[in-house]
Order: structure tokens, then sequence, then C-alpha cells
């Protein structure tokens, strides 16, 4: 149930604290650092969840989310689109098929997001999304 709300916030707060989550959810960036900055109650949503682990591999374009555990942000996840385009490719009963698909990168790390609707992947790196791509579908993206 955490992982569907984390995923439709446009930005948002995970703090964690006394083995619970508390989402604070935003409209919009500039409303977070506002709320951080400021102490603003701004907040459009707020929840609370059991502590279970999530992953941000899915999060809106361009929403920020800010993990924060000890009064410490000890994450910062953001994802932009870099990059869209149709991939043509033999699937694996070797029949021609294609997908549109969109690269993204992270504001705050090297990570890279290879995102269509069948896969969604996280690389370490530029170089790893491109020997992912011409492994897996035989193109030579160029980004």
């Amino acid at each position: 149930m955490i992982q569907e709300r984390i995923n439709e916030l446009t930005s948002g707060i995970l703090k964690i604290e006394n083995g619970k989550i508390h989402v604070m959810g935003f409209k919009n960036e500039k409303l977070l650092l506002s709320h951080l900055d400021n102490g603003t109650k701004n907040w459009s949503s707020i929840g609370l969840y059991d502590l279970q682990k999530v992953n941000f591999q899915d999060i809106k374009n361009d929403a920020l989310v800010l993990v924060i555990e000890n009064d410490e942000i000890v994450g910062k996840y953001q994802y932009t689109s870099i990059y869209k385009d149709v991939i043509k490719y033999e699937n694996d009963e070797g029949k021609n098929a294609s997908m549109v698909f969109t690269i993204r990168r992270s504001k705050y790390s090297e990570h890279f997001q290879f995102v269509s609707e069948k896969i969604t992947e996280t690389f370490e790196n530029k170089e790893s999304i491109i020997n992912f791509t011409k492994n897996r579908f035989g193109i030579n993206l160029e980004f």
C-alpha cells in the first residue's frame, strides 16, 4: 500500500520514526522545499504506514522524494526523462516486436533507468544502461 502511495506522489517526504513511515505529499518540489526550509505546513496529504521496504524506481518524472531518519536526509530520489524512442527487436519467440521506452537520469546519483511498459530497471551508470540495450535489444544508444 505504501509503495502505491509513493508512486503517486508529485513530491514527498518519508520520515522513518519508531517503526513507522510518516509520508507527507506535496503538490510540487517548491512546496516541499518551503516546508523543509521554513516549517510551512503546506503538504497536500499525510499518511502513516508500518515500516517496510520500498523502492523508488517507479516515482513520477521530476518528483522529489526525500527519506529522513533521525532528523537527517538519508535518501534523495528524483528522476528526469532525458531520452525517449521506440525499439524494434526480435522477442524470445523470434518474432518482430517493438516498444516505446524512456531513459531517466537521477538528479542525485549517477543512476539511469530504462522504463517501458514491460521493463523498469535501474543502472549504476550510463555505460551500464548502454550495455543493457545493446545486449538485450541489439541497439546502440546515444544520448
